[in-house]
């Protein structure tokens, strides 16, 4: 399965040059970027000084439910990344339509360890109980954003904080993506909705978390397109390209649905508060969630059947793969604190049981852990962390392991050092498939086994950040051309360097961050380089009550090994085809703001609207090309 269309492919040596070239233009002050962010974390936002004084930059301030004695902030500032609401980092691939499975270009250490099903595609779009923020403001606040590109395509997030009397805080999030799709039955509705209390109790002894959290992802599946070259010929529309699944226009029959509900509660009772330097704290996290996971075809016509094989159409009334659990959640623990030495220890066991139906078997799963870890900075320029996971009962055999040195070195800023091991079961999707109530395939692989370890220097004054990351692989799985599970036997590794710059030079700006990747293996199917460059200007009229923003983003990933999607199992799987082709794209932009209302207008790959030419991340899936995106955010702080 191969590309015949004439593709744009930039020289790489002008394309690093003229990076290169922007990178080192200018260095002025404040703010960090990590292209390496994880998935949930926080950002804290800041006002450039002498750049853009804004009189509309509002601080919030929020805890999250790991620590409620961290306090993190932001402002309500006009930033660049304003003008593209989008919910994935640049480093990661998706099928070509907002919302749809999507994988990482930069993969790192799993952290999940014990059983998990491992159908984690749309996770980049999900809300998550660890990153919730619990606002902690003595005024309302409330953000929504909105943005659409075509008639149908849109995307909503709302977000709600206040806080009460007696120290009773609100939160509530909520996550909208409804996509059309360019090419027949790619429709995407994914919906995230999370409601949060957070009880800080004005004696300083107790805190008390509740969360509901409901994520669901609902994807009409077409197997991707039968005939590359149709696209773009002028009087084929791209919704009329044929596809391998559900070919009747008004009624698909290939549908992925995965939901996932659940409500988290944590205790926490401060027996010795600050008073002395000391502090212990215990306490109690319970957590009920329900998943879903199901694939279903019941109109199979004789392109889908070939799609298929009879490995998969194992039933002549069509596919199921249906896969429901249940899970109970328990944990205790003890944090000692000591603030005069800003160090932290905690120690805690923690309890999960599965109820686990597959169709058409059933089972149960007891796993316990023992965690531990720590946050020591005995002496000011050294902070050092770790933390140790093991796994008991059937979680035996599990383990990871963290550790990590933070240096500040003056002018020369941070120099931070990591270290990670993990051993890991593998993943349901993985071990064991049953469609149509038979038996696929059932593994006995080895646990997987991942080390790595990172070198990074942070120069936050000259936001400048680059290092160096190696993971070395042990028994690792993959999915092969027709989408079975395969152990590579032995190690490999994968090396990464990366390196991102900011800069201000009076109006203008840049961001840029750059991934390099050489010789990663086949199997993990990822790119050898990847860079994303920003260059916007800042503009002031009507005596600077309102701001505009008009820039262009450029990015690229190069050549990297045949993968497609298989939705049957929902798995990424390498192909017997092509490689997929590097791809550049442009998208040109302009952003206002008038107080506490931004908006903007993007052209999405301005090249595709010249250039014959389509972009892939994934076999047969093959990207929009250029189109018109528009968007708006209103902030209300009172």
């Amino acid at each position: 399965m191969g590309y015949t269309l004439c593709m744009y492919h930039p020289s790489r040596f002008y394309s690093i040059l003229v990076f290169g070239f922007l990178s080192v233009v200018t260095t002025v002050s404040a703010q960090q970027n990590d292209p390496e962010l994880p998935i949930g974390s926080t950002r804290q936002d800041t006002v450039l000084e002498g750049i853009l004084p804004l009189d509309t930059a509002v601080p919030m301030t929020y805890v999250l439910i790991g620590n409620p004695d961290q306090l993190f902030s932001f402002s309500d500032t006009f930033q660049w990344e304003d003008n593209k609401h989008f919910p994935l980092a640049g480093f990661q691939a998706h099928l070509g339509n907002l919302g749809s499975a999507a994988r990482s270009l930069a993969p790192n250490i799993s952290s999940a360890i014990g059983f998990t099903t491992g159908w984690t595609q749309y996770d980049p779009y999900y809300l998550h109980q660890e990153s919730f923020r619990y606002y902690n403001q003595d005024v309302p606040v409330s953000q929504i954003k909105y943005s659409q590109a075509g008639q149908e395509d849109t995307y909503l997030t709302l977000d709600f904080g206040r806080s009460f009397a007696r120290g009773l805080n609100l939160s509530v999030a909520y996550r909208r993506i409804n996509q059309v799709g360019e090419f027949l039955h790619q429709r995407q509705k994914d919906t995230g909705f999370s409601v949060g209390l957070w009880h800080d109790a004005p004696s300083g002894k107790y805190d008390a978390f509740y969360n509901y959290l409901n994520n669901a992802a609902v994807t009409q599946e077409n197997g991707g397109i039968t005939d590359p070259d149709s696209i773009g010929y002028p009087n084929w529309p791209d919704e009329s390209i044929p596809v391998y699944l559900s070919d009747n226009i008004s009624d698909p029959s290939a549908i992925t649905t995965h939901k996932h509900r659940s409500f988290l509660t944590k205790q926490i009772l401060h027996l010795l508060p600050d008073t002395t330097g000391f502090g212990m704290d215990i306490w109690l996290q319970g957590k009920f969630s329900t998943g879903l996971f199901k694939y279903v075809d019941e109109d199979i016509n004789e392109i889908a059947s070939a799609y298929y094989g009879p490995t998969y159409l194992l039933d002549d009334r069509g596919i199921r793969q249906y896969t429901f659990l249940t899970e109970n959640l328990w944990s205790f623990g003890v944090s000692l604190p000591w603030k005069a030495a800003h160090s932290t220890l905690e120690a805690s066991i923690k309890y999960r049981g599965i109820s686990l139906q597959q169709e058409p078997i059933e089972r149960n799963i007891s796993e316990l852990y023992l965690d531990a870890g720590g946050i020591f900075q005995w002496i000011d320029p050294l902070i050092l962390r770790g933390d140790l996971s093991l796994g008991l009962g059937q979680a035996e055999g599990v383990f990871s392991f963290h550790a990590a040195a933070d240096l500040k070195i003056g002018i020369l800023g941070h120099l931070l050092g990591y270290w990670s091991i993990a051993s890991r079961k593998p993943y349901l999707v993985e071990s064991t498939l049953y469609v149509s109530q038979q038996l696929v395939y059932k593994t006995d692989f080895l646990n997987p086994f991942t080390s790595e370890f990172g070198v990074t220097w942070d120069l936050k004054e000259q936001r400048l950040q680059a290092g160096v990351k190696w993971l070395l692989f042990d028994n690792f799985i993959y999915f092969d051309s027709v989408a079975f599970p395969q152990q590579k036997g032995g190690s490999f590794s994968l090396r990464r360097l990366f390196l991102t710059k900011d800069f201000d030079f009076k109006k203008i700006g840049f961001k840029g961050s750059i991934f390099w990747q050489p010789d990663s293996p086949q199997e993990i199917a990822v790119p050898d380089l990847w860079y994303s460059a920003s260059l916007y200007g800042r503009i002031n009229i009507f005596d600077r009550k309102v701001v505009l923003m008009p820039g262009a983003d450029i990015t690229y990933n190069g050549v990297f090994n045949g993968i497609s999607y298989f939705p049957v199992n929902g798995v990424y799987h390498l192909t017997n085809g092509a490689d997929i082709p590097e791809s550049f794209r442009i998208d040109l932009g302009i952003g206002l703001q008038i107080r506490f209302i931004k908006a903007f207008a993007r052209m999405e790959d301005f090249i595709g609207l010249f250039k014959n030419r389509i972009l892939y991340q994934a076999d047969l899936y093959p990207h929009y090309r250029g189109y018109f995106k528009f968007g708006i955010e209103a902030g209300f702080f009172n």
